[in-house]
């Protein structure tokens, strides 16, 4: 959007459509808006990742938590542990001690039991919180995943829509001629070059720029335009000088904006067909 505005205000007869006989001030603002949204898109994708940011954050502070109740549960078993050995010193004791005094004894094994309790009791209590923070985890990270879901699906099939709409996309660009012939306009059509450089064709929106750059070859042939195939022009670049099939650094910096080099093909691929018009 930014590069878009930079051309604009260099240009003013882009600034205002009415310079141009006919009228395209509604073809650039629909250009205009349909690169806003893209943006606007592009920008919720962005802020995705601090979605899982707070999942890990949410994760990690549970994660203490239960930390720390474990922490807890290794010391109640110690102390178990030692009422046990202590328990079993008395019994020992009172075993070979050659009169059993009853009431010590029995003292002694109800000490004993009331211990057991109490460390069975505090186990299973530490045990219910630890699985009651497990649970919380559980159902914050799910909620998190369908917030993710719900807001990367929205963003996806927005994107979708501005990058996929094929069918007003050639209607648009075939009134779009027919407007600038009728005015004897000199016209040039150009495919896109690229949204990703590999060249077994994995890049994600293969599928659509090999569409699209069909759609754009067939209008040209329709109305006998002469055709600047950047499409093709990348494509047999990267094949000949992408041998590692990278997705970027080749002709772009970030598999959409050029590099110089991908600047210098356009240039060059323009040129052949500019220069002989």
């Amino acid at each position: 959007m930014p590069k878009w505005l930079a051309i604009k205000g260099r240009n003013k007869a882009l600034s205002n459509g009415a310079f141009f006989k006919p009228d395209i001030t509604p073809a650039i603002k629909g250009y205009d808006d349909t690169i806003k949204t893209y943006d606007d898109l592009q920008d919720q994708r962005k802020k995705l990742k601090s979605c899982l940011d707070d999942v890990l954050k949410v994760s990690k502070d549970y994660g203490d938590k239960i930390g720390a109740h474990k922490e807890a549960l290794v010391q109640v078993t110690e102390k178990d542990q030692q009422s046990i050995e202590k328990a079993g010193t008395e019994i020992k004791k009172f075993a070979a001690s050659p009169d059993i005094d009853i009431a010590a004894v029995t003292a002694s094994l109800s000490n004993f039991a009331a211990s057991g309790d109490g460390f069975t009791n505090t186990r299973k209590a530490i045990w219910e919180r630890i699985t009651a923070l497990a649970e919380q985890k559980v159902t914050a990270v799910k909620k998190a995943r369908d917030d993710f879901k719900s807001k990367g699906d929205t963003i996806t099939n927005g994107l979708k829509k501005v990058e996929t709409d094929a069918d007003k996309f050639e209607k648009f660009y075939s009134a779009l001629i027919k407007k600038l012939q009728a005015r004897s306009i000199k016209i040039v059509l150009c495919t896109p070059a690229a949204i990703g450089e590999k060249t077994d064709f994995t890049n994600e929106l293969d599928g659509d720029m090999n569409q699209y750059s069909n759609l754009i070859r067939t209008l040209a042939l329709k109305n006998s335009l002469p055709l600047v195939d950047l499409r093709k022009a990348f494509l047999e670049y990267n094949k000949q000088f992408n041998s590692e099939n990278k997705e970027s650094g080749i002709l772009t910096t970030d598999r959409v904006h050029l590099n110089e080099k991908g600047n210098q093909l356009v240039a060059e691929e323009m040129w052949k067909v500019i220069k002989v018009i």
